[in-house]
């Protein structure tokens, strides 16, 4: 027969566990897929591309946000998605990367929480679009980043060497009078993960193609792995 001291101490014992096992521990994985699609205005008309991503993350512990950051209770997040690719009428096609236009190599990741859009801590019941361009939103996060991506072209699809940077401003340059970048924006959704761009560049599944020394032409594209500014599935 157990007594009500011995009861007591088994309660008391049971309670200082449950304790130590909450110390620390992670959230549960969370998941959200976001699209971001690109519109152009061309001499043709308006043309325009998307790209839906996934970030599935683990927070690092309770009350933490799941942006990377650095300490112990760092957060694990895993992106899954494309570059955006847009075909334009004159044969060529612009390509919205997953690095940002400052180069944030974590800039996809990154831009639904600085933009936002949705986190972890204040998630958005909504599929309202955001906008990144023209009228980036003006947030906390938002402050001394890019809010739009990189952009590039290739003079030459079958050529990863012909890549060229492409500004947002004065798409003209790259293309020829009467272009200009319309709108970014971006919004939950439940599509799809984008896949598929090897399809276009070939190129990327070659590992010795996709992969260059960042001192050689072309200047201004953060170099080094292509796979991983075009797609995170060709790794």
């Amino acid at each position: 027969m157990i007594t009500y001291r011995l009861l007591g101490g088994l309660l008391l014992g049971g309670m200082a566990l449950a304790a130590l096992g909450g110390c620390g521990a992670s959230e549960p994985d969370k998941a959200f897929k976001y699209k971001m699609i690109v519109e152009v205005e061309t001499p043709q008309g308006l043309c325009s591309g998307s790209s839906v991503r996934e970030l599935h993350f683990r927070s690092g512990g309770k009350g933490s946000s799941w942006v990377p950051s650095l300490g112990q209770n760092r957060p694990r997040v895993k992106l899954r998605g494309e570059a955006v690719a847009i075909d334009l009428p004159n044969g060529r096609t612009l390509f919205a990367l997953l690095t940002g236009a400052d180069g944030d190599v974590d800039y996809a990741a990154r831009i639904a929480d600085r933009s936002g859009l949705w986190s972890v801590k204040n998630p958005r019941p909504t599929n309202e679009p955001i906008e990144l361009w023209p009228n980036a939103p003006d947030t906390e996060r938002q402050k001394n980043t890019s809010p739009v991506p990189m952009l590039v072209t290739l003079g030459d699809v079958s050529d990863p060497t012909s890549v060229e940077r492409v500004d947002p401003d004065n798409l003209e340059a790259s293309f020829g009078k009467g272009y200009r970048l319309k709108a970014i924006t971006v919004q939950v959704t439940d599509d799809e993960v984008t896949t598929g761009i090897e399809k276009r560049l070939g190129w990327l599944l070659d590992e010795n193609r996709k992969r260059f020394d960042p001192n050689l032409p072309p200047q201004g594209i953060p170099l080094g792995n292509f796979s991983g500014l075009f797609s995170t599935e060709l790794f």
